[in-house]
């Protein structure tokens, strides 16, 4: 099952991340300084697309950022591709983790 096809099927996840204390609000920093660095959110029905200057370093930052999310909240799906002239972060996962998904770039909305 690729990561596409399971952000449209209901979870068997739970809608919960992993992190507590430290690691949470690390995590929320760390997003938050990404967030700062995108140069646009789009919304859609399955989550963000979010579009970032495309930089080498700034790409390698996303997929560990990937990475990790896939370890803490493991119902969501995030993949980093280029995009033309630029990078994108897509962030999906099942209609009940919407609001999750909205705030992790809601800086940029």
């Amino acid at each position: 099952m690729t990561d596409r096809t399971r952000a449209d099927k209901p979870s068997e996840e739970p809608l919960a991340c992993s992190l507590r204390g430290d690691d949470l609000a690390n995590r929320r920093d760390w997003l938050g300084e990404l967030a700062g660095r995108a140069l646009g959110v789009e919304r859609s029905a399955r989550g963000v697309r979010v579009a970032f200057p495309n930089d080498a370093g700034l790409e390698a930052e996303l997929r560990a950022l990937a990475a990790a999310e896939s370890e803490c909240c493991r119902f969501l799906s995030i993949e980093v591709h280029r995009a033309g002239d630029s990078l994108e972060l897509d962030v999906a996962g099942p209609p009940d983790a919407r609001p999750i998904i909205d705030e992790m770039f809601a800086a940029q909305a």
